[in-house]
């Protein structure tokens, strides 16, 4: 099971539960429309995102989309990812274009030295541009310090049709831990200790909406995670789902081609 890379960020949270009522109401043969977008209205108080209602049976449902993220730095560490990837990979595909390129970084470097990325960035980009015509030749670049990382040419035997023909491309490499039982039973439990955190705070929006159904939606961010199963999660949201919510349902994203994914929603409990 995949996890989403970032939340998405947008004020307007209707574009992002769209989608999602429309696979509520494909489920349960309801017809629910947006009514109000409540957090955005009503701005003096906790509010859920929004308030729907079924055109056939006049019936109201409430949703709050929760976010749970696993490691609890993970936003900040992969956010120095991206940046990084963004200055080395538009500067050096610059520099390399007569075939495809892979530098690859150690991602726990990166992530230890926040403050400094694109600094670091602009340096290992300086390093490779120095060695450039070794690197076309076919020499294979290594670099260990304060960043390791590894540059060469796309090996011709993992080529396939999404291969770009030029440039260079940037893979985020961390040591291999998920096999580590004591990891992966701090993150089910960390993750448990997210999900019931966010369900409690979801009731509080709630208290208005006592005469509506309440949905809880929740989105799960993260790296590590392929040890937590969709059956994980329905336990945990069984075991703390509070009595006012109605449903607790989760988001995440499927590949559907090698390079475009679509989110999927599952009803939990």
């Amino acid at each position: 099971m995949y996890y989403v890379c970032f939340p998405p960020e947008i004020k307007c949270e209707w574009r992002t539960l769209e989608p999602f009522v429309a696979k509520l109401n494909e489920d349960g043969a309801s017809h629910f429309v947006r009514e109000r977008c409540l957090d955005v209205e009503e701005r003096g108080q906790r509010e859920p995102e929004a308030l729907l209602v079924d055109q056939t049976t006049h019936k109201s449902l409430v949703i709050e989309r929760k976010m749970v993220v696993w490691p609890r730095t993970y936003l900040k560490d992969h956010r120095s990812e991206h940046v990084f990837a963004e200055i080395a990979g538009n500067r050096l595909s610059k520099v390399f274009t007569d075939s495809a390129y892979v530098l690859a970084v150690d991602a726990s470097d990166l992530h230890r030295a926040k403050s400094r990325i694109q600094e670091l960035a602009r340096r290992t980009c300086h390093l490779i541009e120095l060695h450039r015509e070794a690197a076309i030749a076919g020499s294979r670049l290594v670099r260990t310090g304060e960043i390791s990382w590894a540059f060469c040419r796309y090996a011709d035997s993992i080529y396939d049709d999404g291969t770009p023909q030029s440039g260079v491309g940037i893979v985020f490499e961390i040591e291999n831990d998920e096999l580590d039982l004591d990891v992966v039973e701090n993150m089910r439990a960390g993750v448990s200790r997210q999900v019931k955190h966010e369900l409690d705070k979801a009731v509080k929006k709630f208290v208005s909406y006592q005469g509506c159904q309440k949905v809880v939606l929740l989105h799960i961010v993260g790296s590590s995670l392929w040890w937590l199963s969709e059956d994980d999660l329905q336990a945990v949201a069984r075991r703390y789902k509070p009595t006012s919510v109605d449903q607790v349902w989760l988001a995440y994203p499927e590949w559907v081609t090698d390079a475009e994914q679509e989110t999927v929603y599952r009803k939990l409990v």
